[in-house]
């Protein structure tokens, strides 16, 4: 499969154009890490171009010309730029339907940081499916965080999932003993413990604690479950927080 040899970000930034994303920049007032991401995009652009998945000729970059924040790159221009090759692997990428609503909803304001969890987990699958393992945790772990931040609540001491979502649902009135329907009360119990599996997976067959010598690697199947078991839940959460006006524009 040619989409092996690309890494996490060329992977995710490939299933970004196929989705029809044509145009990257950034404004002046970016902060230095923004500036360092952005650069990074673009030569990850470049590196796409440079593998036969984007058209030469349509790929339009525009070099910086401030020397006050050391900009390399001021913006690029991709327009309908897949090669075959590209749209191929771009296909094979395609994520369930939880994946690919979380992926829109992560362009909302405040969520930067978890847009960078859910890029290297939704890149690393098939190429690395302990690292996305580990990275859809982390997804998780930061929409929680998002959560409480715009919710004014104060962060748990222990940053690991499952204290995390614990201190979310009740403030998305989700917690098990709430005011939620009956009817759904099951399935709240559920996601509680979908979050709680996928830590477990994390902590247990990733690479966060080392691996031992006989250690069996997992595969995409068991990276893919996991990425979209954190979409699933990190989707709803973020549904309901926005249904109840807990994310406004500051």
């Amino acid at each position: 499969m040619h989409g092996d040899r690309l890494d996490a970000q060329q992977r995710a930034l490939l299933w970004r154009l196929y989705q029809g994303e044509e145009s990257f920049s950034l404004p002046d007032s970016a902060s230095p890490r923004e500036l360092r991401d952005f650069d990074m995009l673009i030569e990850t652009l470049i590196g796409l171009r440079d593998k036969g998945y984007i058209e030469a000729g349509r790929l339009h970059v525009r070099v910086s010309n401030s020397l006050n924040n050391h900009r390399k790159y001021h913006e690029a221009v991709a327009f309908r730029c897949l090669t075959r090759a590209g749209m191929l692997v771009a296909r094979e990428l395609e994520p369930a339907p939880a994946t690919s609503a979380l992926s829109t909803f992560l362009t909302i304001e405040g969520l930067d940081h978890c847009r960078r969890d859910f890029d290297r987990a939704a890149g690393a699958i098939a190429t690395d499916p302990e690292q996305a393992i580990g990275s859809a945790c982390a997804l998780l772990e930061s929409i929680c965080r998002a959560i409480l931040d715009r919710a004014g609540r104060p962060q748990p001491e222990d940053l690991r999932i499952q204290p995390l979502v614990n201190e979310v649902l009740p403030v998305l009135d989700l917690a098990p003993g709430s005011q939620a329907a009956s009817h759904i009360k099951p399935a709240l119990r559920g996601l509680a413990s979908i979050a709680q599996q996928v830590g477990a997976l994390r902590s247990k067959d990733g690479a966060v604690h080392g691996r031992v010598p006989d250690h069996i690697p997992l595969e995409p199947r068991h990276a893919r479950l996991a990425v979209n078991a954190a979409a699933t839940v990190g989707l709803f959460l973020l549904e309901t927080a926005l249904a109840m006006e807990i994310w406004r524009p500051r």
